[in-house]
């Protein structure tokens, strides 16, 4: 008589604002499955939905799911409830329940996460809920990362997370710093990288590390155009073909670090013209670049401006350029330095 009743239920319901009227259209049938069967989890699913939605359906639920907290159909009317009451606890709660058993429904319930984890007070609901021990809360953690909305709540939940995952850090570390949270997207990365086994290079160079840009490098991977680190990440190998160009690597620097000048070698295949190699330093905010300079094959000085101290999060910048009818650009980048010794 249950099952009867609630595949009653499920072929009245055409639109979810008629959920309550179809539940009450089987109410009696549910009612009489109830009386002989009082722990059947659908039947109580079925009176919870008939009834008003707030206190009197919460009365419903409550033992409800006490009894059977696994039961599809009552968590879907607890989720309903927790809309109704914009419960963000109770939402999440059932939303758990609902993908532990049923992790196919993540299409559908994702957005309603996504929806509440955009208020910055949810991050504590969701710590909660977020503990990692379901498959489906990693691939909600990777897909809100890549979420402009879901990104400042897990900057405020990242540090109790306990989440190492390389992916997981990249995107909302560069996600972060793109949509302008520059302070919560530096603190994030140098949590994680502190836990990161890095590669020191000689002296006092920079490590051409790519794994969190961008405060790591941004190296471009095209076919067209890419940057690739040795493995020891004390160089980088640049490739542009001919009629081709634009940034092969950039990096997002801590005005703290800056030096008041630097070095560059630059190794070439073939012989260098101006506009080939540029290296710029940029600020936010500034049209041109504080300090842009064609570079050499050799040991290149870098002389920079006293008042680039004063920059707020500059970001440097290698543009690369193979002319039309110029040969393919091989070029090998190390020996890279524009911080201060204080900073090693």
């Amino acid at each position: 008589m249950e099952r009867v009743a609630y595949a009653q239920l499920r072929e009245n319901i055409q639109d979810p604002a008629e959920t309550q009227g179809a539940a009450q259209s089987v109410r009696e049938l549910a009612l009489s499955s109830f009386r002989s069967e009082p722990l059947v989890p659908k039947s109580w699913a079925i009176l919870a939905l008939s009834a008003d939605e707030g206190r009197e359906r919460n009365a419903v639920l409550e033992p409800a799911l006490k009894l059977n907290q696994r039961e599809m159909s009552l968590q879907t009317a607890a989720l309903s409830q927790a809309i109704e009451d914009e419960s963000l606890s109770g939402a999440a709660s059932a939303i758990d329940a609902i993908l532990r058993v049923r992790p196919q429904r993540s299409q559908e319930l994702f957005p309603l996460l996504l929806q509440a984890m955009a208020q910055p007070e949810a991050a504590g609901e969701f710590l909660q809920i977020l503990d990692l021990t379901a498959p489906w809360q990693e691939r909600f953690l990777l897909l809100a990362a890549g979420n402009a909305e879901a990104r400042p709540t897990l900057a405020l939940m990242h540090k109790r997370l306990g989440f190492d995952n390389v992916d997981f850090n990249r995107r909302l570390i560069g996600g972060l710093a793109g949509q302008g949270e520059l302070t919560a997207a530096r603190e994030i990365y140098q949590r994680v990288s502190a836990k990161e086994e890095r590669v020191s290079t000689a002296g006092s160079a920079m490590s051409w590390t790519d794994t969190f840009p961008p405060f790591d490098w941004y190296l471009a991977s095209s076919s067209d155009m890419r940057a690739e680190p040795s493995s020891s990440f004390n160089s980088v190998d640049v490739y542009v073909r001919s009629g081709h160009g634009g940034d092969v690597a950039r990096k997002t620097l801590d005005r703290r670090d800056l030096s008041n000048s630097g070095r560059v070698s630059v190794r070439s295949s073939r012989s260098l013209r101006a506009g080939n190699l540029v290296l710029n330093l940029t600020c936010p905010g500034t049209q041109a670049p504080v300090l842009s300079q064609d570079l050499e094959e050799g040991l290149n000085q870098l002389a920079i401006e006293p008042q680039l101290i004063d920059c707020s999060d500059p970001t440097i910048v290698f543009r690369a350029r193979a002319f039309r009818g110029e040969p393919d650009l091989r070029l090998t980048l190390s020996d890279f330095s524009i911080a201060t010794s204080r900073s090693r």
